[in-house]
């Protein structure tokens, strides 16, 4: 199987701020929902890392949710994966 594509590993400081967000208990649901992802998607850290999978069955989000969430974090950092920018089109 080859590598991840898109492999997420928290610095330090990242997984300190993810985690006083989730304790906190005042956040968006969405928010800490992707604060636990990351979490358990964790590569640099080898204690409470699942594969995507185990991600899925423990945190009860699809695979898919899980590629973006990677990819989103990957690409433009914690902030982007916890923050999400407001629609530029109105819902119908």
């Amino acid at each position: 199987m080859p590598g991840k594509k898109y492999p997420v590993k928290l610095t330090d400081e990242e997984r300190d701020y993810r985690g006083g967000l989730i304790s906190s208990g005042t956040m968006a649901a969405r928010k800490a929902s992707h604060a636990r992802i990351l979490l358990h998607a964790n590569e640099s850290c080898e204690e409470g890392y699942f594969e995507i999978d185990g991600i899925a069955d423990v945190l009860h989000v699809s695979r898919v949710t899980l590629a973006r969430l990677r990819r989103r974090f990957v690409e433009n950092g914690l902030e982007s994966v916890l923050n999400l920018k407001p629609r530029t089109r109105p819902r119908p």
